[in-house]
Order: C-alpha cells, then structure tokens, then sequence
C-alpha cells in the first residue's frame, strides 16, 4: 500500500471523527513532539538547569 492511499485513508477516518477526537489526538501529537524536542535538547546540553531547558522548549516550539 502506498503512502497516498495510506494518507487518504487516514483523512476519511479524521473527517468521520468527532471534534473531540481530533483534538485529542492533536493533544497527544504536540505532547510528543515537546518530549521529542525536551529530550534533543537534553541530548546537547545534559547539564541544562530546568529553567534554561523550559526556556529553551519553548523557544523551539513557540518561535
């Protein structure tokens, strides 16, 4: 299966969801992506205080 009829697909399903759902699911997705960025920036800087990493997180995602 391709990745077009991959994506088609998942599109029909979003539209046929409730709006709840797809925000929930877009919750879960930015919930993720700040893990992601929160542990690349620990990956560099190990030695980061919490206040420089939070300030450094919401620089990259809020910019």
């Amino acid at each position: 299966m391709g990745l077009e009829k991959i994506e088609k697909i998942y599109i029909e399903k979003l539209k046929k969801m409730k709006g709840e759902e797809r925000i929930k699911i877009a919750s879960d997705l930015f919930e993720t992506i700040k893990e992601i960025a929160k542990a690349g920036i620990l990956s560099q800087n190990p030695n980061i205080s919490a206040e420089d990493l939070k300030r450094e997180l919401e620089k990259r995602l809020y910019r």
